[in-house]
């Protein structure tokens, strides 16, 4: 990493900073906040069995403050996290660049801060996503740069453009979601011809993470490369796949 860079990570991970801006967005003490950050997950959890037995999972999404402490709390801890988003968000100098199913936004971040032509960061129309805007308005003087792109509840009527995206990421996201195929046809439509799209996945159903619907542990490990090969992608890695 480059000096400015560097000083953009550290800014970005540091502990102190991210925890003052929860307190903020969700007007909390930052004691309350520690306390929540580190309970996170299994309030996640029971949070999302109580939607998914009134069948509103996306309501889940839409309403949840948990993941707000959830994702905080893993990035800045997570140092394998960090280098993956930097080594993605390093190659988007110049580029238009997607961010699919943001969270709270650190690949769009990190994106703007290489110099990246144009970003976007979509998701539902959530707590999460407002947070989102929130922490990139403290973070970067010329947010404008950064589009944010509110998702419908339903994928068929997502409308991105066509062929338009050089690199499109979706980190931590096909899990979630009830037709992941649908969704990686939507990232192939939008990429352009040798784009790359940058994701990680684990479709693992367990108690702590229910919203990883066991439904898609059909879909573990190789498996998913071959539902990517099968929509048109070339394989280059179990984390980069090229629109061909």
């Amino acid at each position: 990493l480059n000096r400015g860079l560097l000083k953009d990570v550290e800014l970005l991970f540091n502990r102190k900073d991210r925890e003052q801006i929860i307190a903020d967005f969700l007007k909390l003490s930052i004691k309350e906040v520690k306390k929540e950050m580190k309970t996170a997950t299994s309030n996640m959890a029971r949070e999302w069995n109580y939607f998914k037995r009134k069948n509103k999972e996306i309501e889940f999404y839409i309403k949840t403050k948990g993941y707000i402490f959830e994702l905080e709390d893993w990035h800045i801890q997570d140092k394998m996290k960090q280098a993956g988003m930097i080594a993605i968000a390093s190659q988007a100098k110049n580029k238009k660049i997607l961010e699919y199913g943001c969270g709270t936004a650190d690949i769009s971040f990190l994106a703007k801060k290489c110099g990246a032509k144009e970003v976007h960061a979509l998701d539902l129309s959530s707590k999460t996503l407002n947070f989102a805007k929130f922490k990139l308005r403290r973070l970067l003087t010329d947010l404008n740069k950064i589009r944010f792109i509110k998702a419908p509840k339903n994928v068929n009527k997502l409308n991105l453009r066509k062929n338009y995206y050089d690199i499109i990421t979706a980190e931590d996201v096909f899990e979630h979601m009830k037709d992941p195929k649908k969704h990686a046809k939507k990232i192939y439509d939008a990429l352009k011809e040798g784009g790359s799209l940058f994701f990680s996945t684990e479709y693992v159903h367990s108690n702590s993470h229910p919203m990883h619907l066991k439904s898609n542990e059909r879909f573990n490990g190789v498996s998913w490369l071959y539902v990517l090969e099968d929509l048109g992608f070339e394989i280059i890695s179990p984390s980069q796949a090229i629109k061909r």
